[in-house]
C-alpha cells in the first residue's frame, strides 16, 4: 500500500438487517509512513490519560455512563494504537499483525535501521456484533487518528 493521499481509510458503516454475529465488522487502512512515525513517537503517560478520558467519554456516549473504560491499547509506549476495545464479547478493532511484514519484530528492526519495507498497516475487526459497536469503534479510531495526526504534525 505505501503512502496514501490520506492518513487513513475508514469505510462508511451502514446499518444492516439481520447482519448476524460479527456482521458489522469493518477494516481500516492506515498510511504506513504515518504508522512508522506513530510507532517511533513515545507517548507520555499524560497523553495516555487524555486518550483514556476522551475514549471513555465516547464509549459512554454510545453505551451509557456505567461503561467507564479505557478503550485504547498502545504498542509498547508509542503513539501507535494496537487495539481499540468496546463493550461486547471481545469486540475490538486491532492491528492485523499478519499484514505488517512482521512490524513488531524483524520488520520493525529493519525499519529502525533505515531499511524501509513497504507494508500495509491494517486494523481488523473482531466480534463486532452490532451497529452501535461499529459506530463507537469508528468514532474511537477517528479520535485517535486525528489526535495523533495533530501530535505528529503529519
Amino acid at each position: 500500500m505505501g503512502k496514501l493521499n490520506y492518513i487513513y481509510s475508514v469505510p462508511v458503516i451502514v446499518p444492516l438487517e439481520n447482519a448476524g454475529m460479527g456482521g458489522y465488522g469493518f477494516g481500516v487502512d492506515l498510511d504506513s509512513n504515518f504508522g512508522i512515525k506513530a510507532r517511533n513517537t513515545h507517548i507520555p503517560d499524560t497523553s495516555k490519560k487524555v486518550f483514556a478520558e476522551q475514549g471513555s467519554k465516547i464509549v459512554q456516549h454510545f453505551f451509557g455512563k456505567r461503561f467507564k473504560m479505557n478503550p485504547y491499547q498502545f504498542v509498547e509506549n508509542s503513539l501507535l494504537v494496537h487495539a481499540i476495545c468496546v463493550p461486547g464479547d471481545s469486540c475490538d478493532l486491532a492491528l492485523d499483525e499478519s499484514g505488517l511484514s512482521d512490524f513488531f519484530n524483524e520488520g520493525w528492526e529493519k525499519i529502525k535501521k533505515g531499511k524501509y519495507i513497504p507494508f500495509s498497516v491494517h486494523y481488523s475487526p473482531h466480534n463486532v456484533d452490532s451497529f452501535k459497536q461499529a459506530q463507537c469503534l469508528r468514532e474511537l479510531f477517528l479520535n485517535w487518528a486525528n489526535s495523533a495526526n495533530l501530535c505528529l504534525n503529519y
